[in-house]
Protein backbone atom coordinates (compact mmCIF):
# COMPACT_ATOMS: atom_id res chain seq x y z
CA UNK A 1 0.00 0.00 0.00
CA UNK A 2 2.85 2.38 0.81
CA UNK A 3 4.44 1.66 -2.57
CA UNK A 4 1.15 2.44 -4.34
CA UNK A 5 0.89 5.72 -2.41
CA UNK A 6 4.46 6.59 -3.38
CA UNK A 7 3.70 6.00 -7.06
CA UNK A 8 0.51 8.03 -6.78
CA UNK A 9 2.35 10.99 -5.26
CA UNK A 10 5.09 10.69 -7.88
CA UNK A 11 2.40 10.72 -10.56
CA UNK A 12 0.89 13.87 -9.17
CA UNK A 13 4.29 15.54 -9.29
CA UNK A 14 5.04 14.44 -12.86
CA UNK A 15 3.32 17.37 -14.57
CA UNK A 16 5.20 19.82 -12.37
CA UNK A 17 8.54 18.13 -12.90
CA UNK A 18 8.12 17.72 -16.65
CA UNK A 19 8.96 21.33 -17.32
CA UNK A 20 11.33 22.04 -14.47
CA UNK A 21 15.00 22.74 -14.98
CA UNK A 22 16.11 19.71 -12.94
CA UNK A 23 19.62 18.57 -13.66
CA UNK A 24 19.16 14.89 -12.88
CA UNK A 25 20.54 12.12 -15.02
CA UNK A 26 18.02 10.34 -17.20
CA UNK A 27 18.10 7.40 -19.58
CA UNK A 28 16.46 9.37 -22.41
CA UNK A 29 15.61 12.98 -23.04
CA UNK A 30 12.68 14.18 -25.07
CA UNK A 31 15.13 14.98 -27.89
CA UNK A 32 16.34 11.38 -28.02
CA UNK A 33 12.84 9.97 -27.81
CA UNK A 34 11.61 12.29 -30.55
CA UNK A 35 14.40 11.13 -32.88
CA UNK A 36 13.43 7.53 -32.17
CA UNK A 37 9.73 8.20 -32.73
CA UNK A 38 10.20 9.82 -36.12
CA UNK A 39 12.80 7.30 -37.32
CA UNK A 40 11.53 5.12 -40.14
CA UNK A 41 13.26 2.87 -42.65
CA UNK A 42 12.93 3.42 -46.38
CA UNK A 43 10.18 0.82 -46.58
CA UNK A 44 6.84 2.12 -45.35
CA UNK A 45 5.99 -1.44 -44.25
CA UNK A 46 8.88 -1.89 -41.83
CA UNK A 47 9.69 0.16 -38.74
CA UNK A 48 13.28 0.84 -37.79
CA UNK A 49 14.74 -0.42 -34.53
CA UNK A 50 14.63 3.16 -33.23
CA UNK A 51 10.95 3.48 -34.05
CA UNK A 52 10.22 0.17 -32.33
CA UNK A 53 12.14 1.49 -29.30
CA UNK A 54 9.84 4.53 -29.22
CA UNK A 55 6.73 2.33 -29.33
CA UNK A 56 8.07 0.08 -26.56
CA UNK A 57 9.10 3.07 -24.42
CA UNK A 58 5.66 4.69 -24.65
CA UNK A 59 3.93 1.32 -24.12
CA UNK A 60 6.00 0.61 -21.02
CA UNK A 61 5.15 3.91 -19.37
CA UNK A 62 1.51 3.60 -20.42
CA UNK A 63 1.27 0.07 -18.99
CA UNK A 64 2.88 1.19 -15.72
CA UNK A 65 0.45 4.08 -15.33
CA UNK A 66 -2.52 1.88 -16.17
CA UNK A 67 -1.48 -0.83 -13.73
CA UNK A 68 -1.42 1.83 -11.00
CA UNK A 69 -4.82 3.04 -12.21
CA UNK A 70 -3.43 6.50 -12.88
CA UNK A 71 -4.56 6.49 -16.51
CA UNK A 72 -7.60 4.89 -18.11
CA UNK A 73 -7.11 4.16 -21.79
CA UNK A 74 -10.23 3.56 -23.87
CA UNK A 75 -10.16 0.11 -25.51
CA UNK A 76 -10.15 1.68 -28.98
CA UNK A 77 -6.83 3.49 -28.46
CA UNK A 78 -3.90 1.54 -29.90
CA UNK A 79 -0.27 1.77 -28.85
CA UNK A 80 0.49 3.14 -32.32
CA UNK A 81 -1.91 6.01 -31.64
CA UNK A 82 -0.27 6.65 -28.27
CA UNK A 83 3.14 6.71 -29.98
CA UNK A 84 1.84 9.16 -32.58
CA UNK A 85 0.38 11.34 -29.83
CA UNK A 86 3.75 11.51 -28.04
CA UNK A 87 5.63 12.17 -31.30
CA UNK A 88 3.17 14.95 -32.17
CA UNK A 89 3.54 16.49 -28.72
CA UNK A 90 7.33 16.44 -29.00
CA UNK A 91 7.13 17.92 -32.52
CA UNK A 92 4.81 20.70 -31.35
CA UNK A 93 6.76 21.48 -28.15
CA UNK A 94 10.47 21.58 -29.00
CA UNK A 95 11.06 23.77 -25.96
CA UNK A 96 10.25 20.77 -23.71
CA UNK A 97 12.46 18.19 -25.43
CA UNK A 98 15.42 18.69 -23.09
CA UNK A 99 13.36 17.22 -20.22
CA UNK A 100 13.50 13.53 -19.27
CA UNK A 101 11.47 11.51 -21.77
CA UNK A 102 9.70 9.60 -18.98
CA UNK A 103 8.49 12.88 -17.48
CA UNK A 104 7.15 14.07 -20.82
CA UNK A 105 5.42 10.80 -21.71
CA UNK A 106 3.95 10.42 -18.23
CA UNK A 107 2.67 13.97 -18.16
CA UNK A 108 1.03 13.74 -21.59
CA UNK A 109 -0.61 10.40 -20.83
CA UNK A 110 -1.89 11.56 -17.44
CA UNK A 111 -3.47 14.64 -19.02
CA UNK A 112 -4.91 12.80 -22.02
CA UNK A 113 -6.25 9.67 -20.34
CA UNK A 114 -7.28 10.57 -16.79
CA UNK A 115 -9.44 8.14 -14.86
CA UNK A 116 -12.87 9.52 -14.12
Amino acid sequence: MKLRTLFFVAGLLWPASAFSQASHTTFRTGNELYESCISKTNSSQTNSAQNIFCLAYVAGIFDALESLRMTCRPNEVTMGQAQDMIANYLRDHPEARHVAAADIVGSVLLKTFPCK
